[in-house]
C-alpha cells in the first residue's frame, strides 16, 4: 500500500462517509466535469424532486 493510500485509509477509518474537508475536496476534483446521473434529464417526472429549490 502506498503512502497516499495509507493516508486515505486512515481518514476513512475516522470518517466512514468521507465528509471531512480533504476527502470532500478529493471527490470534487474527481468530478471535474460536474457529471450527474442521467436519470435527471431522462426522467422529467423526478427532476423536480431532485433539484434544489431556492
Amino acid at each position: 500500500m502506498s503512502q497516499g493510500e495509507k493516508k486515505v485509509y486512515l481518514e476513512f477509518e475516522k470518517d466512514l462517509y468521507g465528509c471531512n474537508l480533504s476527502l470532500m475536496e478529493k471527490r470534487k476534483r474527481r468530478n471535474g466535469f460536474r457529471r450527474f446521473h442521467p436519470y435527471l434529464s431522462s426522467n422529467p417526472e423526478i427532476r423536480d424532486s431532485h433539484e434544489k429549490r431556492i
